[in-house]
């Protein structure tokens, strides 16, 4: 069995109610971290209309997978009624990311930085 990563850690914690969805949202956990340095907002805000990283923007606002806004978010994962399909929801958060830290390894050490100057 492949070790679990961060974000397969941050889905466990959702679909076992450990963690509330909107709270994981607001907390930029790992699911829902921005996706590239500070001026990008995170995958829902980018569905939503906010930027993001270069050669992604538009490629995430054509995945209907992610929801464009918070509220969609939590009514789409209150409406699985299994915890697979929960887990099936919350995937696609996991794939973007994994795929955007292959891409752009040091947005998340830019982050840190840019929270400590504020």
């Amino acid at each position: 069995m492949a070790k679990k990563d961060k974000y397969d850690k941050n889905i466990d914690e959702i679909v076992s109610g450990d963690v509330e969805i909107l709270d994981s949202w607001m907390n930029a956990d790992p699911l829902f971290q921005f996706c590239g340095d500070s001026d990008c907002g995170c995958l829902t805000m980018i569905r939503g209309g906010d930027s993001g990283p270069r050669g992604f923007t538009q490629a995430i606002r054509r995945d209907t997978r992610i929801p464009r806004n918070p509220s969609i978010m939590k009514d789409r994962f209150l409406a699985a009624k299994t915890k697979s399909a929960k887990r099936k929801f919350l995937q696609p958060f996991a794939e973007w990311q994994r795929r955007l830290d292959r891409v752009l390894p040091d947005r998340i050490q830019q982050q840190k930085e840019s929270k400590i100057k504020l």
